[in-house]
C-alpha cells in the first residue's frame, strides 16, 4: 500500500496538469454544491441531509481518485459519483416542486439559455438601446446571421460617430442598383458613413421604422415618427424618423434632439446684445411683418421658433404654417403646407389661416407673390414671421418693395428684417491664440494700430510635449455653430425713406443708428474668440 501512494505522489508531482485538473474538478463541485444549497434554502427541503450526502461523495470520489493507481480511471469514477450526486438531487428536487419550477436538460432548454446568455451579453456590450415611449429599454437583436442584429450594429457604429461630435443629422439611401449612401451632417459639413451594403441598409432602415411606430410595408408614401436612444454616457436622445421612397430609392433621415436644437432662446441664437435689445422692442409689437432671410441649412426656421417662443400661446392665438414641423410647440396650432400644392393653393390655404384672426402667425417659406401680398395686407392686425431666401437684408426689403407693389403699404407693413449665416464655433480645448500683424488687420477692416489676440482651428492638444488629437473636438477643431446677424429696425423715419423708396438715404440712416453689416456681425465674433478668420471668410466667401 505504501508503494501504491508512493507511486501516486510521484505520478502527480512530475506532472504540471494533474494538479490543475484536481483543483479545477474540486472548484467546479464547489461552485455547483453552494449553488445547490441556496436552492435547498429557497425551497425548504432538507439541506442537512443533502449537503451531507454531497460531502460524503466527495470524500469517496477524491478518496478514490487518490487510491487508484491509474489517475485517469479514478478521475472518471470520481467525475461518475460526483455527477450522480448531483443528478440524484434535481431528481429528488423535481419530485418535491411544482412542474413549473422543475429542471430541465432538453436541447430547446439548453438553446434557450444560449440565447439568454447572448442576449445578456448584447445588452451589456451594446453602446445604443432602443426605448420604448415610457422609457424602457427594449432587447438587444443577437445572432450572427440575424439582419436585425446586423441592422442595431450599424446604427450604434452611426451614433458612435454622431452622438459625440454632436451631429445633427444622418442620412441614408438605397438606390434600385443596390447602392448606398449613407452621410453625417456635423455642423453644416457632410462625414461620408462607409461600410454599410444594400441588405443591412434596408433591414436598418425597417429596423427603425418598425420602433419608431411607422408602417414597414409602406415604402412610398413619406412617413415620419419618433424613436427614442439610451446611448449610456453619452445621454438619452430623440430621433426624429422621416422615411421616404420613390422607383429609383429609399430615403431615411434621422434628426438627432431637432427639438432642442429648434427651440433655441433668443439669448443663444448668437445675436450680439445691442442686436439683440433691439429685436426685442420689435418683437414686443403685435402688429407688422418680421422677415428672416437665410439660405438653406442656415438656420432660419430655428430663428423663426425662437421669434415664436417671445410670444405666450396661452394670452394670444399663435398659429404656424410650414412645409414640415420641425417640432410642436404647446399651445400652438401648427399647419401644414398640402404636399405638392402650387402657389395658388398655398395663397388660398394661407388666407383661410388669416381670417381666424391669429394674433400672430408664422409662415416658414415665403416663395409666392401672392402670399407677400396677404402678408402686406395681413400685417396691419397680426404680428407676422416670415421666412424668405435671400441673401441679406437690403436684398429683402427690395423684393418685398417689388412684390408688394406699394412702397407706402410695404414700408408700413414692415416692422424689421433680419438675415443670417451660421458659424462653427471654435474649441476652446484646442484653439491656438496669435497676435495679427498691421497688415492681416487692414484686410479685416479693423484698426491696423490695434493691438488683438485672436484665435485660429488647432485640433491638437500638446501631451507632455507630445501634440494629440483634442479630446474636445475629436480632431475636427470646431464644436457646435452660432448664428450671426444683420438686423434692420425700421423706426418712423425708416419707414418714411422706404415709402419714397430712398434706399440710399435709408442705409446712412440705419449706420447712423449703428445697424452692423453681416460681415462686421461675424468679424465680432472672430474678436470675441468665438471662431475664425478662416471660418468667416469660408461661410461668407463672396460676400
Amino acid at each position: 500500500m505504501f508503494q501504491t501512494f508512493a507511486a501516486v505522489d510521484t505520478a502527480v508531482l512530475m506532472s504540471l496538469y494533474k494538479p490543475i485538473l484536481v483543483l479545477i474538478t474540486a472548484g467546479g463541485w464547489a461552485w455547483v454544491v453552494s449553488r445547490l444549497d441556496k436552492d435547498l434554502e429557497a425551497l425548504y427541503l432538507p439541506r442537512q441531509l443533502w449537503n451531507g450526502a454531497q460531502i460524503a461523495a466527495a470524500a469517496l470520489a477524491f478518496g478514490l481518485w487518490l487510491i487508484i493507481p491509474f489517475f485517469w480511471l479514478g478521475f472518471f469514477l470520481a467525475l461518475i459519483i460526483l455527477v450522480g450526486a448531483i443528478l440524484g438531487y434535481v431528481f429528488y428536487r423535481n419530485t418535491q416542486v411544482d412542474p413549473s419550477l422543475q429542471w430541465t436538460a432538453s436541447l430547446a432548454t439548453f438553446t434557450q439559455k444560449i440565447e439568454a446568455v447572448q442576449a445578456q451579453q448584447a445588452r451589456r456590450a451594446a453602446t445604443v438601446h432602443l426605448l420604448t415611449p415610457d422609457g424602457q429599454q427594449l432587447e438587444v437583436p443577437v445572432g450572427a446571421d440575424n439582419p436585425i442584429a446586423a441592422a442595431h450594429s450599424q446604427l450604434e457604429a452611426l451614433l458612435d460617430f454622431a452622438l459625440p461630435r454632436k451631429a445633427d443629422r444622418i442620412d441614408v439611401m438605397v438606390s434600385t442598383d443596390q447602392q448606398v449612401g449613407t452621410v453625417i451632417h456635423v455642423d453644416g459639413f457632410k462625414h461620408p458613413h462607409q461600410g454599410l451594403d444594400a441588405r443591412t441598409a434596408v433591414a436598418l432602415i425597417d429596423y427603425i421604422k418598425t420602433n419608431a411606430g411607422m408602417d414597414v410595408e409602406d415604402r412610398r408614401r413619406k412617413q415620419t415618427g419618433v424613436l427614442n436612444i439610451d446611448a449610456g454616457e453619452l445621454g438619452r436622445h430623440v430621433l426624429a424618423v422621416a422615411a421616404s421612397g420613390s422607383t429609383r430609392e429609399l430615403a431615411m433621415s434621422l434628426r438627432i434632439d431637432a427639438d432642442l436644437r429648434a427651440s433655441v432662446g433668443l439669448v443663444k441664437l448668437g445675436l450680439l446684445e445691442p442686436q439683440r435689445e433691439s429685436l426685442r422692442k420689435v418683437l414686443a409689437g403685435k402688429t407688422r411683418a418680421v422677415l428672416i432671410t437665410a439660405p438653406q441649412h442656415q438656420g432660419m426656421t430655428t430663428t423663426l421658433y425662437s421669434f415664436l417662443h417671445e410670444h405666450d400661446p396661452y394670452t394670444q392665438s399663435i398659429v404656424t404654417f410650414e412645409d414640415e414641423i420641425a417640432f410642436e410647440v404647446e399651445g400652438v396650432n401648427h399647419n401644414l403646407v398640402p404636399p405638392g400644392a402650387d402657389g395658388k393653393a398655398v395663397a388660398e390655404k394661407f388666407q383661410i389661416l388669416l381670417r381666424q384672426d391669429p394674433g400672430v402667425a408664422m409662415i416658414s417659406k415665403v416663395t409666392d407673390p401672392q402670399v407677400v401680398k396677404m402678408i402686406a395686407t395681413g400685417a396691419r392686425e397680426t404680428r407676422i414671421y416670415a421666412g424668405l431666401r435671400q441673401d441679406d437684408t437690403f436684398t429683402v426689403l427690395k423684393v418685398w418693395m417689388k412684390t408688394v407693389g406699394d412702397a407706402r403699404q410695404a414700408a408700413e407693413s414692415l416692422s424689421a428684417i433680419t438675415a443670417q449665416r451660421l458659424v462653427r464655433r471654435l474649441c476652446t480645448t484646442c484653439r491656438t491664440p496669435y497676435k495679427p500683424d498691421p497688415d492681416a488687420l487692414r484686410k479685416l477692416n479693423l484698426p491696423a494700430d490695434k493691438t488683438l489676440t485672436l484665435y485660429k482651428q488647432s485640433g491638437q492638444v500638446m501631451v507632455k510635449g507630445k501634440p494629440q488629437v483634442c479630446p474636445g473636438c475629436l480632431g475636427v477643431a470646431y464644436r457646435g455653430r452660432i448664428g450671426v446677424f444683420e438686423v434692420m429696425v425700421l423706426d418712423d423715419q425708416a419707414r418714411v425713406l422706404v415709402a419714397q423708396n430712398q434706399i440710399d438715404q435709408l442705409r446712412t440712416h440705419l449706420r447712423k443708428g449703428r445697424m452692423l453689416w453681416l460681415q462686421e456681425a461675424a468679424m465680432a465674433r472672430v474678436i470675441d474668440g468665438t471662431t475664425s478668420v478662416a471660418e468667416v471668410r469660408r461661410v461668407l466667401e463672396g460676400k
